[in-house]
């Protein structure tokens, strides 16, 4: 049909279109492996904001937890305070009734020493509670003890003297 000659066009123009079409499929599979690559890096970004959300909460629970524990500590300030100051009193107020004879001197004894207990439970409390606290006359370079000195600055003021 065709001879030689005229037949080398089309062939030419196959091949060629069956090269361009090579071509074009390499392109495509060279994207779907690009797409694939970006489609791992939004997974890995996830991965990372929901580790980092996480991060977050976690040192949300740690400051809340923080604030407790000094909230406890307060408290237990405050009832090592409270306890002194019965004490106190009860000695003050069963002390006279000795002479009188309306208590014993064990009585008397007993009181003295539970109060001299509690003022022992209180310094011990005050110097155990400062010998935890930074230094915040120096620059420190660790942040927690930064912060518990500006929190302590503000607290500071609040405090009472003790006996």
């Amino acid at each position: 049909m065709f001879s030689k000659s005229t037949s080398r066009p089309y062939q030419y123009a196959l091949e060629r279109a069956i090269s361009d079409q090579a071509a074009l499929e390499g392109q495509i599979e060279d994207e779907r492996r690009r797409i694939a690559a970006l489609v791992s890096a939004v997974s890995v970004s996830q991965a990372n904001i929901q580790g980092t959300e996480a991060d977050v909460t976690r040192s949300g629970a740690t400051v809340d937890q923080a604030r407790a524990d000094v909230a406890n500590a307060e408290q237990a300030g405050s009832r090592a305070k409270a306890e002194w100051t019965y004490a106190n009193n009860n000695l003050h107020r069963i002390e006279p009734l000795l002479s009188k004879q309306f208590v014993t001197v064990d009585q008397v004894d007993r009181a003295r020493t539970t109060e001299v207990a509690q003022a022992q439970a209180l310094n011990r409390r005050s110097l155990s509670s400062s010998s935890r606290r930074p230094d915040c006359n120096r620059r420190s370079p660790n942040r927690s003890d930064r912060g518990r000195c500006s929190y302590r600055a503000t607290r500071s003021t609040n405090r009472r003297s003790m006996p």
